[in-house]
């Protein structure tokens, strides 16, 4: 794995007051709470189970996990070709939980390996914004949403997707529309409404005119298309 080997001798030496110990999160203050257009998303494919198979075939994982990291290798690859849904999906949830299982399992250790996952990343986004900070709108954990191009070197697969429109609003707080599909992130909080006896969602008002601005931006590109 080509993160493992750039950073493996900076991981041990990173202190707890040098790096974030929650999931990495990220926001381009130049592209904060402005409407964009055209953005490209990329999301990596299984990023914390790779990275920790990568820690494991460096040395920074126990060898008596060898047994459940074998289980994800294999998992991660053979999934396309694994035709038993109900082993698809028991292995899936296994490998997508395994992060969590380390954390447990090592939390009164100094140098634990999930720490180790989360060190790695942040070196990684580190040097990531370093080189194409112009481009980078925002990063939430394991996706990246950014203008234009960006030049990517993790040694994990990823996809790209387009999407039409993006506003991020504060870390973990955006709203997106791709396909004619409106998508919130960190807006979904239930509050009862009194008056109509239903749920609503917080922060609506903030969602309802971004919605409208997406619109009104989508019906000024149809006129325009006819015009020109």
């Amino acid at each position: 794995m080509k993160l493992i080997e750039k950073y493996k001798d900076k991981i041990a030496n990173l202190e707890d007051k040098d790096y974030i110990r929650s999931g990495f999160c990220w926001v381009n203050e130049d592209y904060k709470e402005i409407l964009l257009e055209d953005i490209n998303c990329l999301s990596f494919n299984s990023l914390y189970p790779n990275i920790i198979v990568g820690l494991y075939d460096s040395g920074y994982i126990d060898k008596k996990e060898s047994s459940n990291i074998e289980r994800i290798r294999y998992f991660l690859e053979n999934k396309e070709t694994i035709k038993e849904i109900e082993i698809y999906k028991r292995e899936k949830l296994f490998t997508n939980s395994y992060f969590g299982i380390l954390y447990k399992k090592y939390k009164e250790y100094e140098a634990d390996s999930a720490n180790m996952v989360i060190k790695l990343l942040y070196l990684f986004y580190l040097d990531f914004i370093k080189d194409n900070k112009d481009s980078i709108v925002y990063i939430n954990v394991d996706e990246i949403f950014y203008k234009g191009n960006v030049n990517v070197d993790i040694g994990i697969g990823f996809i790209i997707e387009n999407v039409d429109y993006l506003q991020v609003n504060a870390k973990g707080k955006y709203i997106s529309y791709v396909e004619g599909e409106l998508k919130l992130r960190g807006y979904r909080t239930p509050v009862k409404d009194a008056t109509q006896g239903s749920f609503a969602y917080r922060n609506d008002v903030i969602v309802g005119d971004i919605k409208n601005k997406i619109i009104s931006r989508i019906r000024e590109r149809k006129l325009n298309k006819i015009l020109n």
